[in-house]
């Protein structure tokens, strides 16, 4: 409860830091520890799923990059896309609404400590957002959860702009 009774324990991975949870968009299901745990707020059933991952719009898939690529995989049955291409290894953050862009940062990539990039879900072009001068980096994007705008960790601060695609870089 908002007020804190109420308190249950969902999770159970004494050998695990139990840390970085993520509620998928339609509220039956959550990650944790990066994604490696799914957990389904009925029964409480966990499995171990993977890490570094996205929900998709629909709550049925998980979105993640490995050195293959970006790999959509559903969380029912298991089964993997096939990989689209990407460049290098990125660290997926978040995915629009509408399950069109992917949000992630590159970590030492173009001079940067961290840098804030996206591309489209289908695959193609990496896309630089603009980068704040200093030795912080930038890191942690997320998506409003219209679509519209974005936030993330810029220059030792927090940076809200909208997502605008079409803008240049």
């Amino acid at each position: 409860n908002a007020d804190g009774t109420g308190l249950e324990q969902f999770t159970n991975t004494p050998h695990k830091d139990e840390r970085a949870p993520r509620t998928s968009p339609n509220g039956e299901f959550f990650t944790y520890n990066q994604g490696d745990y799914l957990v389904d707020v009925r029964t409480r059933e966990t499995k171990q799923i993977g890490a570094d991952y996205v929900w998709t719009p629909d709550s049925n898939s998980t979105v993640q990059c490995s050195g293959e690529g970006i790999v959509y995989k559903d969380i029912h049955t298991g089964q993997r896309s096939a990989p689209i291409p990407v460049k290098q290894n990125v660290w997926l953050a978040d995915m629009t609404s509408d399950g069109k862009w992917l949000i992630f940062e590159i970590r030492d990539y173009l001079g940067s400590k961290y840098t804030i990039d996206f591309m489209s879900s289908k695959g193609g072009e990496i896309r630089k957002m603009p980068n704040y001068p200093g030795d912080f980096g930038e890191c942690h994007p997320a998506f409003s959860p219209d679509g519209e705008w974005m936030c993330w960790n810029a220059g030792g601060g927090i940076a809200i702009r909208k997502f605008d695609p079409s803008s240049p870089d």
